[in-house]
């Protein structure tokens, strides 16, 4: 919750930015569109941000002084708090997809690689285990530099779940690709198939192998970087939709100016002090663990 709870604001702060008008970030609440993609993104944003914001409240209230005013706000969290998950859970799910939907406007611009009429499907199904896999990355990162006390069995436990959700996702884009007959264009010596076999060989191929070996799997360090290699194969997916696959037809190389990269890095950095801190400082995870940690390490 914390990851996406940072991960949203992040993207907020982001997109503030990038689209260069944040006075006008209020425009999709009162000048609605329901013919546009983009307009059903910006209201997933806004309602999971507020959906994760609310859900992640209680860690703040703890801290507030007023011992009254705590206890009222937690009761009264905790009574819709079943409703804020399946909320959530839906929400989050449609902005995936609909992220997905932005792109089915580029048909005949978008490489065949990556154009298919099911590529909400194919973001959703991506997000999964990617999601779990920063999800592994941030645990295993807390225990080994944040002194939080965690049974590493529980990074074993998501490496089971997110291993078959890796396969489905390659076998769905497999049919996918054989349906619309993009197979050809596995084979020919250009820059998107060579994004597309790195993508592939990130996302799919490596993690796959990697987690079917028990040491792996419990082993925190090597999950650790198995779930690096499905986070950077998510990224180079959304890279090649939005611009690897589209130069072609542009006919322009993009290449990030510098501050881009600036701006990129910023936000990043926010972020990842912000989990820092909160982590800490708030009661998200249980502290002093380390020695018990590296004992297991050092058995393992």
């Amino acid at each position: 919750m914390l990851v996406s709870f940072l991960g949203y604001k992040s993207v907020i702060a982001g997109m503030m930015y990038e689209l260069g008008l944040p006075w006008r970030i209020w425009h999709p609440i009162f000048m609605w569109n329901r013919h546009s993609m983009l307009f059903e993104v910006s209201w997933w944003v806004m309602l999971y941000s507020t959906v994760l914001t609310l859900e992640f409240s209680p860690a703040l209230v703890e801290k507030i002084p007023w011992k009254g005013l705590r206890t009222w706000y937690l009761r009264q969290q905790h009574r819709i708090l079943i409703g804020l998950v399946l909320v959530g859970c839906v929400l989050s799910s449609l902005h995936q997809s609909f992220l997905g939907g932005l792109y089915l406007l580029t048909k005949g611009k978008l490489d065949p690689l990556w154009y298919t009429p099911y590529l909400t499907t194919l973001f959703y199904l991506s997000a999964i285990p990617a999601g779990l896999a920063v999800t592994v990355m941030a645990l295993y990162l807390c225990v080994r530099s944040l002194n939080v006390k965690l049974d590493t069995r529980v990074l074993s436990e998501l490496s089971r779940v997110i291993a078959p959700m890796l396969a489905l996702y390659g076998i769905f884009r497999a049919v996918d690709l054989t349906t619309h007959d993009a197979l050809p264009y596995l084979f020919k010596w250009r820059e998107e198939t060579l994004s597309f076999w790195f993508e592939i060989g990130l996302l799919v191929v490596a993690p796959l192998i990697l987690l079917s070996m028990e040491k792996v799997r419990n082993t925190p360090q090597f999950l650790y970087w198995t779930c690096s290699l499905i986070v950077m194969g998510f990224m180079a997916n959304r890279l090649n939709v939005s611009i690897t696959g589209l130069q072609a037809s542009a006919g322009v190389y993009y290449v990030p100016k510098w501050t881009e990269f600036a701006a990129t890095l910023t936000v990043l950095t926010a972020a990842v002090m912000a989990f820092r801190y909160a982590v800490i400082y708030l009661d998200i995870l249980p502290k002093n663990g380390r020695q018990r940690w590296m004992a297991g390490q050092a058995s393992a």
